[in-house]
Protein backbone atom coordinates (compact mmCIF):
# COMPACT_ATOMS: atom_id res chain seq x y z
CA UNK A 1 0.00 0.00 0.00
CA UNK A 2 2.92 2.34 0.72
CA UNK A 3 4.24 1.86 -2.82
CA UNK A 4 0.79 2.41 -4.35
CA UNK A 5 0.24 5.61 -2.40
CA UNK A 6 3.71 6.77 -3.43
CA UNK A 7 2.68 6.33 -7.07
CA UNK A 8 -0.52 8.25 -6.41
CA UNK A 9 1.61 11.03 -4.92
CA UNK A 10 3.13 11.63 -8.39
CA UNK A 11 2.40 15.23 -9.37
CA UNK A 12 4.27 17.47 -11.79
CA UNK A 13 7.60 15.91 -10.79
CA UNK A 14 8.48 12.58 -9.21
CA UNK A 15 9.03 12.39 -5.44
CA UNK A 16 10.49 8.96 -4.67
CA UNK A 17 10.47 9.55 -0.87
CA UNK A 18 6.90 10.89 -0.79
CA UNK A 19 5.53 8.42 1.75
CA UNK A 20 8.57 6.39 2.73
CA UNK A 21 8.69 5.27 6.37
CA UNK A 22 11.33 2.93 7.79
CA UNK A 23 8.75 1.28 10.04
CA UNK A 24 6.40 0.77 7.03
CA UNK A 25 3.41 1.60 9.26
CA UNK A 26 0.46 1.50 6.83
CA UNK A 27 -1.90 3.49 9.08
CA UNK A 28 0.58 6.36 9.37
CA UNK A 29 1.24 6.27 5.63
CA UNK A 30 -2.48 6.54 4.85
CA UNK A 31 -2.92 9.36 7.37
CA UNK A 32 -0.10 11.30 5.69
CA UNK A 33 -1.67 10.71 2.27
CA UNK A 34 -5.14 11.88 3.36
CA UNK A 35 -3.73 14.96 5.07
CA UNK A 36 -1.71 15.87 2.00
CA UNK A 37 -4.84 15.69 -0.19
CA UNK A 38 -7.06 17.49 2.36
CA UNK A 39 -9.18 14.37 2.84
CA UNK A 40 -9.20 14.44 6.66
CA UNK A 41 -12.71 14.88 8.12
CA UNK A 42 -13.62 18.34 9.41
CA UNK A 43 -10.46 19.78 7.90
CA UNK A 44 -10.88 22.95 5.89
CA UNK A 45 -10.12 22.55 2.20
CA UNK A 46 -8.02 25.52 1.03
CA UNK A 47 -7.82 26.38 -2.66
CA UNK A 48 -5.54 23.99 -4.53
CA UNK A 49 -2.38 25.30 -6.05
CA UNK A 50 -0.59 24.08 -9.13
CA UNK A 51 0.97 20.60 -8.61
CA UNK A 52 -1.17 19.97 -5.49
CA UNK A 53 -3.18 17.16 -7.15
CA UNK A 54 -1.46 13.84 -7.90
CA UNK A 55 -1.97 12.81 -11.54
CA UNK A 56 -3.12 9.24 -10.78
CA UNK A 57 -5.55 10.47 -8.11
CA UNK A 58 -7.18 12.92 -10.53
CA UNK A 59 -7.59 10.19 -13.12
CA UNK A 60 -9.25 7.92 -10.56
CA UNK A 61 -11.71 10.67 -9.66
CA UNK A 62 -12.66 11.02 -13.31
CA UNK A 63 -13.31 7.31 -13.77
CA UNK A 64 -15.28 7.15 -10.53
CA UNK A 65 -17.47 10.01 -11.75
CA UNK A 66 -18.01 8.28 -15.09
CA UNK A 67 -18.93 5.08 -13.28
CA UNK A 68 -21.42 6.91 -11.06
CA UNK A 69 -23.13 8.76 -13.90
CA UNK A 70 -23.05 6.13 -16.63
CA UNK A 71 -21.09 2.88 -16.57
CA UNK A 72 -22.21 1.36 -13.24
CA UNK A 73 -25.92 1.65 -14.05
CA UNK A 74 -25.44 0.26 -17.55
CA UNK A 75 -23.40 -2.65 -16.22
CA UNK A 76 -25.85 -3.45 -13.42
CA UNK A 77 -28.68 -3.42 -15.96
CA UNK A 78 -27.13 -6.43 -17.74
CA UNK A 79 -27.27 -8.40 -14.47
CA UNK A 80 -30.98 -7.79 -13.85
CA UNK A 81 -33.60 -10.52 -13.88
CA UNK A 82 -36.58 -10.25 -16.19
CA UNK A 83 -39.31 -8.55 -14.09
CA UNK A 84 -41.88 -11.06 -15.32
CA UNK A 85 -39.78 -14.25 -15.17
CA UNK A 86 -38.33 -13.37 -11.76
CA UNK A 87 -35.22 -14.51 -9.92
CA UNK A 88 -32.68 -16.56 -11.83
CA UNK A 89 -33.56 -15.13 -15.25
CA UNK A 90 -30.55 -12.80 -15.50
CA UNK A 91 -29.21 -12.56 -19.02
CA UNK A 92 -32.64 -13.18 -20.58
CA UNK A 93 -33.62 -9.53 -21.00
CA UNK A 94 -33.19 -9.18 -24.76
CA UNK A 95 -36.73 -7.84 -25.05
CA UNK A 96 -35.58 -4.69 -23.24
CA UNK A 97 -32.21 -4.27 -24.95
CA UNK A 98 -33.38 -2.39 -28.05
CA UNK A 99 -34.87 0.43 -26.00
CA UNK A 100 -31.92 0.26 -23.60
CA UNK A 101 -29.61 0.84 -26.54
CA UNK A 102 -31.24 4.23 -27.07
CA UNK A 103 -31.06 5.06 -23.35
CA UNK A 104 -27.31 4.36 -23.38
CA UNK A 105 -26.88 6.42 -26.56
CA UNK A 106 -28.94 9.33 -25.22
CA UNK A 107 -27.06 9.60 -21.93
CA UNK A 108 -23.71 9.28 -23.70
CA UNK A 109 -24.79 12.11 -26.04
CA UNK A 110 -25.55 14.32 -23.03
CA UNK A 111 -22.04 13.66 -21.70
CA UNK A 112 -20.51 14.41 -25.10
CA UNK A 113 -22.09 17.87 -25.13
CA UNK A 114 -19.35 18.94 -22.71
CA UNK A 115 -21.29 20.08 -19.65
CA UNK A 116 -20.51 16.91 -17.64
CA UNK A 117 -18.01 18.80 -15.47
CA UNK A 118 -20.93 20.66 -13.90
CA UNK A 119 -22.63 17.45 -12.77
CA UNK A 120 -22.51 16.37 -9.13
CA UNK A 121 -20.75 13.12 -9.92
CA UNK A 122 -17.73 15.01 -11.31
CA UNK A 123 -17.46 17.73 -8.62
CA UNK A 124 -14.48 16.15 -6.86
CA UNK A 125 -12.72 15.67 -10.19
CA UNK A 126 -13.41 19.28 -11.20
CA UNK A 127 -11.94 20.55 -7.94
CA UNK A 128 -8.91 18.27 -8.30
CA UNK A 129 -8.22 19.81 -11.73
CA UNK A 130 -7.43 23.09 -9.99
CA UNK A 131 -4.26 21.49 -8.64
CA UNK A 132 -2.97 19.64 -11.69
CA UNK A 133 0.12 20.77 -13.53
CA UNK A 134 -1.53 21.05 -16.96
CA UNK A 135 -5.31 21.12 -17.35
CA UNK A 136 -5.03 20.90 -21.14
CA UNK A 137 -3.60 17.39 -20.86
CA UNK A 138 -6.59 16.24 -18.82
CA UNK A 139 -9.06 17.91 -21.17
CA UNK A 140 -7.42 16.08 -24.06
CA UNK A 141 -7.45 12.80 -22.11
CA UNK A 142 -11.17 12.99 -21.32
CA UNK A 143 -12.00 13.99 -24.90
CA UNK A 144 -10.11 10.99 -26.28
CA UNK A 145 -11.72 8.71 -23.69
CA UNK A 146 -15.26 9.71 -24.67
CA UNK A 147 -14.40 9.44 -28.36
CA UNK A 148 -13.10 5.90 -27.93
CA UNK A 149 -16.01 4.92 -25.72
CA UNK A 150 -18.42 6.20 -28.37
CA UNK A 151 -16.51 4.34 -31.07
CA UNK A 152 -16.78 1.04 -29.15
CA UNK A 153 -20.48 1.63 -28.49
CA UNK A 154 -21.23 2.41 -32.13
CA UNK A 155 -19.15 -0.55 -33.32
CA UNK A 156 -20.28 -3.32 -30.97
CA UNK A 157 -23.52 -2.37 -29.16
CA UNK A 158 -25.67 -0.24 -31.44
CA UNK A 159 -25.31 -2.32 -34.66
CA UNK A 160 -26.52 -5.43 -32.84
CA UNK A 161 -29.73 -4.09 -31.30
CA UNK A 162 -30.56 -1.76 -34.22
CA UNK A 163 -30.13 -4.44 -36.88
CA UNK A 164 -33.03 -5.41 -39.13
CA UNK A 165 -33.07 -8.95 -37.73
CA UNK A 166 -33.31 -7.90 -34.06
CA UNK A 167 -35.09 -4.54 -34.06
CA UNK A 168 -38.49 -6.27 -33.69
CA UNK A 169 -37.43 -7.35 -30.15
CA UNK A 170 -38.79 -3.96 -29.07
CA UNK A 171 -42.27 -5.49 -29.29
CA UNK A 172 -41.53 -7.36 -26.06
CA UNK A 173 -40.39 -4.25 -24.19
CA UNK A 174 -42.04 -0.96 -23.33
CA UNK A 175 -45.72 -1.09 -24.51
CA UNK A 176 -45.66 2.47 -25.87
CA UNK A 177 -42.55 1.87 -27.97
CA UNK A 178 -43.92 -1.51 -29.09
CA UNK A 179 -47.03 0.22 -30.42
CA UNK A 180 -44.94 2.87 -32.19
CA UNK A 181 -42.86 0.16 -33.86
CA UNK A 182 -45.99 -1.70 -34.99
CA UNK A 183 -47.48 1.55 -36.37
CA UNK A 184 -44.27 2.20 -38.27
CA UNK A 185 -44.46 -1.23 -39.95
CA UNK A 186 -48.21 -0.89 -40.71
CA UNK A 187 -47.52 2.48 -42.34
CA UNK A 188 -44.99 0.83 -44.65
CA UNK A 189 -47.42 -1.95 -45.53
CA UNK A 190 -50.14 0.58 -46.41
CA UNK A 191 -47.66 2.67 -48.39
CA UNK A 192 -46.60 -0.38 -50.43
CA UNK A 193 -50.20 -1.29 -51.15
CA UNK A 194 -51.00 2.21 -52.40
CA UNK A 195 -48.27 2.17 -55.05
CA UNK A 196 -47.70 0.02 -58.10
CA UNK A 197 -43.94 0.55 -58.03
CA UNK A 198 -42.38 -2.42 -56.23
CA UNK A 199 -38.98 -0.70 -56.23
CA UNK A 200 -40.26 2.47 -54.64
CA UNK A 201 -37.73 4.09 -52.31
CA UNK A 202 -39.24 4.74 -48.89
CA UNK A 203 -36.54 7.26 -47.99
CA UNK A 204 -38.66 10.01 -49.53
CA UNK A 205 -41.49 9.24 -47.14
CA UNK A 206 -41.30 11.12 -43.84
CA UNK A 207 -42.99 9.05 -41.14
CA UNK A 208 -43.90 11.02 -38.04
CA UNK A 209 -43.47 9.29 -34.70
CA UNK A 210 -45.36 10.52 -31.64
CA UNK A 211 -43.62 13.52 -30.09
CA UNK A 212 -44.12 12.77 -26.40
CA UNK A 213 -41.94 12.17 -23.33
CA UNK A 214 -42.54 9.00 -21.31
CA UNK A 215 -41.17 7.42 -18.13
CA UNK A 216 -39.50 4.09 -18.89
CA UNK A 217 -40.57 2.64 -15.55
CA UNK A 218 -38.79 0.98 -12.63
CA UNK A 219 -36.94 -1.60 -14.72
CA UNK A 220 -34.78 1.10 -16.35
CA UNK A 221 -34.35 3.09 -13.11
CA UNK A 222 -30.73 4.20 -12.68
CA UNK A 223 -29.95 2.96 -9.19
CA UNK A 224 -26.46 4.45 -8.88
CA UNK A 225 -27.48 7.85 -10.22
CA UNK A 226 -30.83 7.65 -8.37
CA UNK A 227 -32.75 8.91 -11.39
CA UNK A 228 -35.77 7.81 -13.37
CA UNK A 229 -35.27 7.44 -17.12
CA UNK A 230 -37.42 9.69 -19.33
CA UNK A 231 -37.18 9.59 -23.10
CA UNK A 232 -38.82 11.31 -26.05
CA UNK A 233 -40.65 8.74 -28.20
CA UNK A 234 -39.86 10.55 -31.44
CA UNK A 235 -36.16 10.90 -30.73
CA UNK A 236 -35.93 7.29 -29.56
CA UNK A 237 -37.66 5.73 -32.56
CA UNK A 238 -35.84 7.95 -35.06
CA UNK A 239 -32.50 6.82 -33.63
CA UNK A 240 -33.44 3.13 -33.54
CA UNK A 241 -34.90 3.09 -37.07
CA UNK A 242 -32.43 5.47 -38.72
CA UNK A 243 -30.62 2.70 -40.61
CA UNK A 244 -33.48 0.19 -40.66
CA UNK A 245 -35.00 -1.23 -43.81
CA UNK A 246 -38.72 -1.89 -43.35
CA UNK A 247 -38.78 -4.14 -46.39
CA UNK A 248 -36.22 -6.43 -44.75
CA UNK A 249 -37.91 -6.28 -41.35
CA UNK A 250 -41.34 -7.20 -42.70
CA UNK A 251 -39.80 -10.20 -44.45
CA UNK A 252 -38.19 -11.65 -41.29
CA UNK A 253 -39.72 -14.93 -40.05
CA UNK A 254 -40.99 -13.38 -36.80
CA UNK A 255 -42.83 -10.48 -38.44
CA UNK A 256 -44.21 -12.63 -41.26
CA UNK A 257 -45.48 -15.27 -38.83
CA UNK A 258 -47.22 -12.78 -36.56
CA UNK A 259 -48.10 -10.04 -39.02
CA UNK A 260 -51.85 -10.16 -38.36
CA UNK A 261 -51.40 -9.44 -34.67
CA UNK A 262 -48.63 -6.87 -35.24
CA UNK A 263 -51.01 -5.11 -37.61
CA UNK A 264 -53.76 -5.10 -34.98
CA UNK A 265 -51.30 -3.80 -32.39
CA UNK A 266 -50.31 -0.92 -34.64
CA UNK A 267 -53.90 -0.01 -35.45
CA UNK A 268 -55.13 -0.05 -31.82
CA UNK A 269 -56.22 3.34 -30.52
CA UNK A 270 -54.85 2.60 -27.08
CA UNK A 271 -51.51 1.35 -25.73
CA UNK A 272 -51.48 -2.44 -25.32
CA UNK A 273 -49.30 -4.31 -22.83
CA UNK A 274 -48.93 -7.68 -24.52
CA UNK A 275 -48.11 -9.37 -21.20
CA UNK A 276 -51.20 -7.94 -19.47
CA UNK A 277 -54.36 -9.43 -20.92
CA UNK A 278 -56.52 -6.83 -19.13
CA UNK A 279 -54.99 -4.08 -21.29
CA UNK A 280 -55.82 -5.70 -24.62
CA UNK A 281 -59.25 -4.09 -24.88
CA UNK A 282 -61.68 -4.31 -27.77
CA UNK A 283 -61.73 -3.26 -31.40
CA UNK A 284 -64.16 -0.72 -32.89
CA UNK A 285 -66.80 -3.46 -33.29
CA UNK A 286 -66.67 -4.41 -29.64
CA UNK A 287 -64.80 -7.68 -30.22
CA UNK A 288 -62.03 -8.39 -27.69
CA UNK A 289 -58.48 -8.39 -29.00
CA UNK A 290 -56.54 -11.63 -28.68
CA UNK A 291 -52.77 -11.16 -28.66
CA UNK A 292 -52.01 -14.53 -27.03
CA UNK A 293 -49.99 -15.82 -30.02
CA UNK A 294 -47.84 -12.68 -30.09
CA UNK A 295 -47.41 -12.84 -26.32
CA UNK A 296 -46.21 -16.45 -26.52
CA UNK A 297 -43.83 -15.48 -29.34
CA UNK A 298 -42.20 -12.93 -27.03
CA UNK A 299 -41.18 -15.75 -24.67
CA UNK A 300 -40.45 -18.38 -27.30
CA UNK A 301 -38.58 -16.25 -29.86
CA UNK A 302 -37.37 -13.04 -28.17
CA UNK A 303 -36.82 -13.52 -24.42
CA UNK A 304 -35.13 -16.86 -25.06
CA UNK A 305 -32.26 -14.99 -26.78
CA UNK A 306 -29.47 -14.49 -24.23
CA UNK A 307 -28.53 -10.84 -23.93
CA UNK A 308 -24.92 -11.26 -22.86
CA UNK A 309 -22.12 -13.76 -23.12
CA UNK A 310 -22.08 -14.86 -19.49
CA UNK A 311 -25.44 -16.56 -19.91
CA UNK A 312 -24.17 -18.22 -23.09
CA UNK A 313 -21.00 -19.38 -21.33
CA UNK A 314 -23.07 -21.08 -18.63
CA UNK A 315 -24.75 -23.20 -21.27
CA UNK A 316 -21.53 -23.81 -23.19
CA UNK A 317 -20.08 -25.24 -19.98
CA UNK A 318 -23.29 -27.17 -19.48
CA UNK A 319 -23.06 -28.65 -22.97
CA UNK A 320 -19.48 -29.73 -22.32
CA UNK A 321 -20.46 -31.25 -18.99
CA UNK A 322 -23.22 -33.42 -20.38
CA UNK A 323 -21.42 -34.31 -23.62
CA UNK A 324 -18.09 -35.60 -22.36
CA UNK A 325 -19.58 -38.98 -21.42
CA UNK A 326 -20.37 -39.56 -25.12
CA UNK A 327 -24.08 -39.96 -24.51
CA UNK A 328 -26.56 -39.20 -27.27
CA UNK A 329 -28.19 -35.86 -28.01
CA UNK A 330 -31.51 -36.88 -26.45
CA UNK A 331 -29.97 -37.72 -23.09
CA UNK A 332 -27.87 -34.56 -23.18
CA UNK A 333 -31.05 -32.55 -23.73
CA UNK A 334 -32.74 -34.15 -20.73
CA UNK A 335 -29.68 -33.62 -18.54
CA UNK A 336 -29.53 -29.97 -19.55
CA UNK A 337 -33.19 -29.51 -18.59
CA UNK A 338 -32.60 -31.16 -15.21
CA UNK A 339 -29.60 -28.93 -14.48
CA UNK A 340 -31.43 -25.77 -15.60
CA UNK A 341 -34.77 -26.39 -13.88
CA UNK A 342 -33.72 -28.25 -10.73
CA UNK A 343 -30.03 -28.10 -9.84
CA UNK A 344 -29.33 -24.40 -10.53
CA UNK A 345 -32.57 -23.08 -8.90
CA UNK A 346 -32.03 -25.46 -5.97
CA UNK A 347 -28.72 -23.82 -5.01
CA UNK A 348 -30.29 -20.34 -4.83
CA UNK A 349 -33.36 -21.60 -2.97
CA UNK A 350 -31.30 -23.68 -0.53
CA UNK A 351 -29.12 -20.73 0.50
CA UNK A 352 -32.22 -18.62 1.14
CA UNK A 353 -33.80 -21.44 3.14
CA UNK A 354 -30.70 -21.73 5.34
CA UNK A 355 -30.80 -17.99 6.04
CA UNK A 356 -34.53 -18.19 6.81
CA UNK A 357 -33.87 -20.91 9.37
CA UNK A 358 -30.88 -19.06 10.88
CA UNK A 359 -31.39 -15.30 10.35
CA UNK A 360 -28.27 -14.46 12.35
CA UNK A 361 -26.03 -16.37 9.90
CA UNK A 362 -24.87 -15.35 6.43
CA UNK A 363 -25.83 -17.40 3.41
CA UNK A 364 -23.14 -20.01 2.66
CA UNK A 365 -21.31 -20.01 -0.65
CA UNK A 366 -22.16 -23.70 -1.14
CA UNK A 367 -24.76 -25.94 0.41
CA UNK A 368 -22.99 -29.09 1.59
CA UNK A 369 -23.30 -32.02 3.93
CA UNK A 370 -26.46 -33.39 5.50
CA UNK A 371 -28.43 -30.19 5.01
CA UNK A 372 -27.91 -30.41 1.26
CA UNK A 373 -29.57 -33.83 1.02
CA UNK A 374 -32.44 -32.75 3.26
CA UNK A 375 -33.15 -29.56 1.31
CA UNK A 376 -32.78 -31.27 -2.07
CA UNK A 377 -35.50 -33.79 -1.16
CA UNK A 378 -37.76 -30.94 -0.05
CA UNK A 379 -37.06 -28.90 -3.20
CA UNK A 380 -37.67 -31.85 -5.54
CA UNK A 381 -40.94 -32.57 -3.77
CA UNK A 382 -42.06 -28.96 -4.35
CA UNK A 383 -40.89 -29.17 -7.95
CA UNK A 384 -42.86 -32.38 -8.48
CA UNK A 385 -46.07 -30.68 -7.35
CA UNK A 386 -45.43 -27.78 -9.75
CA UNK A 387 -44.75 -30.25 -12.52
CA UNK A 388 -48.02 -32.09 -11.90
CA UNK A 389 -49.94 -28.82 -11.97
CA UNK A 390 -48.27 -27.90 -15.26
CA UNK A 391 -49.16 -31.29 -16.77
CA UNK A 392 -52.79 -30.91 -15.72
CA UNK A 393 -52.98 -27.47 -17.35
CA UNK A 394 -52.32 -28.78 -20.88
CA UNK A 395 -54.03 -31.35 -23.08
CA UNK A 396 -52.70 -34.86 -23.64
CA UNK A 397 -51.96 -33.97 -27.26
CA UNK A 398 -49.85 -30.99 -26.22
CA UNK A 399 -48.02 -33.11 -23.63
CA UNK A 400 -47.26 -35.80 -26.22
CA UNK A 401 -45.99 -33.15 -28.66
CA UNK A 402 -43.58 -31.74 -26.04
CA UNK A 403 -42.41 -35.22 -25.10
CA UNK A 404 -41.80 -36.12 -28.76
CA UNK A 405 -39.79 -32.94 -29.33
CA UNK A 406 -37.54 -33.83 -26.41
CA UNK A 407 -36.93 -37.54 -27.00
CA UNK A 408 -37.31 -37.98 -30.76
CA UNK A 409 -33.88 -37.89 -32.41
CA UNK A 410 -35.45 -36.68 -35.66
CA UNK A 411 -36.70 -33.56 -33.88
CA UNK A 412 -33.21 -32.45 -32.87
CA UNK A 413 -31.41 -29.55 -34.48
CA UNK A 414 -28.57 -31.82 -35.58
CA UNK A 415 -31.04 -33.99 -37.52
CA UNK A 416 -32.35 -30.93 -39.34
CA UNK A 417 -28.83 -29.76 -40.20
CA UNK A 418 -27.91 -33.25 -41.39
CA UNK A 419 -30.96 -33.36 -43.66
CA UNK A 420 -30.22 -29.90 -45.06
CA UNK A 421 -26.58 -30.77 -45.75
CA UNK A 422 -27.57 -34.04 -47.43
CA UNK A 423 -30.03 -32.17 -49.66
CA UNK A 424 -27.37 -29.64 -50.61
CA UNK A 425 -24.90 -32.40 -51.39
CA UNK A 426 -27.48 -34.30 -53.46
CA UNK A 427 -28.36 -31.14 -55.37
CA UNK A 428 -24.71 -30.37 -56.15
CA UNK A 429 -24.12 -33.92 -57.35
CA UNK A 430 -27.14 -33.82 -59.64
CA UNK A 431 -26.17 -30.48 -61.20
CA UNK A 432 -22.72 -31.42 -62.46
CA UNK A 433 -19.76 -33.62 -61.73
CA UNK A 434 -17.22 -31.74 -59.69
CA UNK A 435 -13.68 -31.63 -61.07
CA UNK A 436 -11.34 -33.73 -58.96
CA UNK A 437 -8.14 -31.86 -58.06
CA UNK A 438 -4.67 -33.36 -58.23
CA UNK A 439 -4.47 -33.56 -54.44
CA UNK A 440 -7.68 -35.60 -54.37
CA UNK A 441 -6.58 -38.16 -56.92
CA UNK A 442 -5.93 -41.70 -55.70
CA UNK A 443 -2.29 -42.30 -54.84
CA UNK A 444 -2.31 -45.80 -56.35
CA UNK A 445 -1.32 -47.49 -53.09
CA UNK A 446 -2.63 -47.89 -49.58
CA UNK A 447 -0.89 -47.85 -46.22
CA UNK A 448 -0.74 -51.02 -44.15
CA UNK A 449 -0.63 -51.12 -40.39
CA UNK A 450 2.37 -52.54 -38.56
CA UNK A 451 0.44 -55.73 -37.81
CA UNK A 452 -0.77 -56.20 -41.39
CA UNK A 453 2.76 -55.69 -42.74
CA UNK A 454 4.36 -58.06 -40.24
CA UNK A 455 6.56 -55.16 -39.22
CA UNK A 456 8.20 -53.98 -36.03
CA UNK A 457 7.56 -50.51 -34.64
CA UNK A 458 10.64 -48.32 -34.27
CA UNK A 459 9.47 -47.19 -30.81
CA UNK A 460 10.01 -50.79 -29.61
CA UNK A 461 13.76 -50.50 -30.27
CA UNK A 462 15.18 -49.16 -27.01
CA UNK A 463 17.86 -50.06 -24.48
CA UNK A 464 15.16 -50.97 -21.96
CA UNK A 465 14.08 -53.80 -24.27
CA UNK A 466 17.69 -54.99 -24.79
CA UNK A 467 19.42 -57.75 -22.83
CA UNK A 468 21.45 -56.94 -19.70
CA UNK A 469 24.89 -57.66 -21.28
CA UNK A 470 24.09 -55.16 -24.09
CA UNK A 471 22.98 -52.57 -21.54
CA UNK A 472 26.17 -53.03 -19.53
CA UNK A 473 28.36 -52.81 -22.67
CA UNK A 474 26.59 -49.60 -23.78
CA UNK A 475 27.19 -47.93 -20.42
CA UNK A 476 30.92 -48.72 -20.68
CA UNK A 477 30.97 -47.88 -24.41
CA UNK A 478 32.39 -51.32 -25.24
CA UNK A 479 31.66 -53.49 -28.25
CA UNK A 480 29.60 -56.62 -27.60
CA UNK A 481 28.59 -59.10 -30.28
CA UNK A 482 25.20 -60.21 -29.00
CA UNK A 483 23.20 -63.01 -30.63
CA UNK A 484 20.36 -63.18 -28.08
CA UNK A 485 16.77 -63.37 -29.27
CA UNK A 486 14.30 -60.71 -28.03
CA UNK A 487 17.23 -58.28 -27.65
CA UNK A 488 16.65 -55.00 -29.49
CA UNK A 489 20.33 -53.99 -29.75
CA UNK A 490 21.24 -57.36 -31.26
CA UNK A 491 18.31 -57.09 -33.71
CA UNK A 492 19.34 -53.57 -34.80
CA UNK A 493 22.94 -54.65 -35.44
CA UNK A 494 21.79 -57.69 -37.43
CA UNK A 495 19.36 -55.62 -39.54
CA UNK A 496 21.97 -52.97 -40.32
CA UNK A 497 24.45 -55.67 -41.39
CA UNK A 498 21.84 -57.40 -43.56
CA UNK A 499 21.04 -54.10 -45.30
CA UNK A 500 24.77 -53.55 -45.96
CA UNK A 501 24.99 -50.55 -43.62
CA UNK A 502 28.46 -50.98 -42.18
CA UNK A 503 29.29 -49.57 -38.76
CA UNK A 504 32.84 -48.81 -37.66
CA UNK A 505 33.97 -49.99 -34.26
CA UNK A 506 33.68 -46.42 -32.99
CA UNK A 507 30.12 -46.12 -34.31
CA UNK A 508 29.14 -49.52 -32.95
CA UNK A 509 30.31 -48.51 -29.45
CA UNK A 510 29.52 -44.79 -29.47
CA UNK A 511 26.18 -44.44 -31.28
CA UNK A 512 23.05 -44.89 -29.19
CA UNK A 513 20.30 -47.29 -30.19
CA UNK A 514 18.19 -44.21 -31.09
CA UNK A 515 20.79 -43.05 -33.62
CA UNK A 516 21.15 -46.57 -35.05
CA UNK A 517 17.40 -47.00 -35.51
CA UNK A 518 17.34 -43.64 -37.37
CA UNK A 519 19.83 -45.15 -39.82
CA UNK A 520 17.57 -48.19 -40.12
CA UNK A 521 14.53 -45.97 -40.71
CA UNK A 522 16.26 -43.97 -43.47
CA UNK A 523 17.10 -47.21 -45.29
CA UNK A 524 13.51 -48.45 -44.92
CA UNK A 525 12.23 -45.11 -46.27
CA UNK A 526 14.41 -45.41 -49.40
CA UNK A 527 12.98 -48.84 -50.12
CA UNK A 528 9.38 -47.61 -49.70
CA UNK A 529 9.91 -44.64 -52.01
CA UNK A 530 11.34 -46.88 -54.74
CA UNK A 531 9.33 -50.07 -54.37
CA UNK A 532 5.93 -48.51 -53.54
CA UNK A 533 6.26 -45.38 -55.67
CA UNK A 534 5.75 -42.90 -52.86
CA UNK A 535 8.67 -40.74 -53.87
CA UNK A 536 6.43 -38.48 -55.96
CA UNK A 537 3.81 -38.03 -53.23
CA UNK A 538 5.63 -35.68 -50.91
CA UNK A 539 6.84 -38.61 -48.80
CA UNK A 540 8.95 -37.91 -45.70
CA UNK A 541 11.19 -40.47 -44.03
CA UNK A 542 9.77 -39.36 -40.68
CA UNK A 543 6.44 -40.83 -41.78
CA UNK A 544 7.96 -44.34 -41.52
CA UNK A 545 6.84 -45.78 -38.19
CA UNK A 546 7.95 -49.41 -38.59
CA UNK A 547 10.22 -51.73 -40.65
CA UNK A 548 9.78 -55.22 -42.05
CA UNK A 549 12.45 -57.48 -40.46
CA UNK A 550 14.91 -59.29 -42.74
CA UNK A 551 16.81 -61.26 -40.09
CA UNK A 552 15.82 -63.94 -37.60
CA UNK A 553 17.01 -61.85 -34.65
CA UNK A 554 14.72 -59.01 -35.70
CA UNK A 555 11.81 -61.41 -36.31
CA UNK A 556 12.23 -62.66 -32.73
CA UNK A 557 10.92 -59.26 -31.59
CA UNK A 558 7.51 -59.81 -33.18
CA UNK A 559 6.15 -61.78 -30.22
CA UNK A 560 7.59 -59.22 -27.79
CA UNK A 561 5.82 -56.48 -29.72
CA UNK A 562 2.53 -58.43 -29.68
CA UNK A 563 2.80 -58.95 -25.90
CA UNK A 564 3.38 -55.22 -25.32
CA UNK A 565 0.47 -54.19 -27.57
CA UNK A 566 -1.88 -56.62 -25.78
CA UNK A 567 -0.76 -55.27 -22.43
CA UNK A 568 -1.46 -51.68 -23.50
CA UNK A 569 -4.99 -52.66 -24.55
CA UNK A 570 -5.60 -54.70 -21.41
CA UNK A 571 -5.74 -58.02 -23.29
CA UNK A 572 -4.53 -61.04 -21.37
CA UNK A 573 -3.30 -64.06 -23.34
Amino acid sequence: SSTLLSLMKEKGTADKDAYYRPDNDEDLVIDDFNADLYLVEDQAQPPLKRNDTPIFYAMLLFFRGFGDIYFDDMFHFTMKDDPFLGEGSFGQISRFCVERCYIMHNLLSDIEKGNWKEWTQFQEYTRALEGVNNKDDFDKMTTIFFQRFRNVFDKHVAPCWRSDTILHYIIGGNPTLAKEFARWLVDYDVMMQDTDDENRDESDESYQFTDKTIDMGPFHYRTRAKKHVHINIKDCMQYLTADADRKVITSTPFVKSHWDQIQKLGMCEHVVDLLDEDSWGEDTRGNPYDFSALRDAIWNEIAIHSSHQQRCENYVQLAALVSKTRVGEVRRTLRAIILSTIIRPFHMWAKQEIVRRNPEKKAPRRVEGQIRGELLIKFVDQFRRKLNRAKRSISNERYDAIKKKLIDQNEKTSARYTTENMEKMKESLEKSTRRVTKAEEAAGFYDKTVMMSGGISFKLLSMVNSCKPCQAAWKKRKSYDCRSERCCMAAVHAELKQRKIDLSKKQRCGLSILEKRHMLRDDEAKMIMVDEGKGQQGFDSKDVKFFVPKTELAKSLLQMQMDMMNKEKGIST
